[in-house]
């Protein structure tokens, strides 16, 4: 519900089309059953367009229903690659980032933070298994290994406020991408609390 949890309240003040695959759209009007809202659906792994957009959407491993990154390429312009609630990296998501000139990815916790935690074991292996979140250093794995030569910017997002800080979260994402030799890339911690 953390996924859409907004979706209601900003449909009754907003006269707007909701995107969303199928999975998705089912699962917020099943949560919200009287708000009637109108959606257009999307097929997961099939590109469209809204207005000079190209969305192309693709899966990605959580524990959600029918879950998606998104790349947004705009006509003659650049590429944005935006996911959160990655799980782990799959051949798929370091093919989407082909091309990004601004990566938003997650870098949700510190591992070693997470394990200190005194959360319960079930909740610490959910976050750190295959349908969780990325930690710090596998987001910065990911973009040590696979960043795009147009990359500009990488904007870490979904950073878990009991599990990690934007220090640890900065520090790993700018070591992965000295290690790649990548200097010329900015890094920010976006927040989940504000507008960034």
């Amino acid at each position: 519900s953390d996924h859409y949890n907004g979706v209601g309240v900003f449909s009754k003040h907003n006269s707007v089309r909701l995107y969303a695959n199928e999975g998705t759209a089912d699962g917020i009007d099943r949560a919200f059953p009287g708000f009637n809202l109108e959606w257009t659906v999307f097929e997961t792994s099939r590109s469209f367009t809204i207005g000079g957009l190209e969305i192309e959407s693709f899966s990605v491993s959580h524990d959600a229903s029918e879950p998606v990154g998104h790349v947004f390429t705009e006509k003659g312009g650049g590429r944005l690659f935006i996911a959160t609630d990655l799980g782990y990296v799959t051949t798929l998501v370091r093919a989407k980032l082909e091309g990004c000139d601004v990566i938003v990815l997650e870098s949700n916790h510190d591992y070693e933070m997470l394990q200190r935690s005194g959360r319960p074991q079930d909740l610490i292996t959910r976050i750190s298994g295959r349908s969780g979140h990325l930690s710090n250093e596998a987001a910065a794995d990911l973009i040590r290994d696979a960043a795009p030569k147009e990359l500009r910017a990488v904007l870490l997002a979904h950073l878990s406020e009991e599990c990690n800080t934007p220090t640890l979260a900065l520090n790993a994402m700018r070591k992965g991408l000295r290690d790649a030799g990548r200097s010329d890339v900015a890094v920010q911690v976006l927040s989940q609390n504000e507008i960034s």
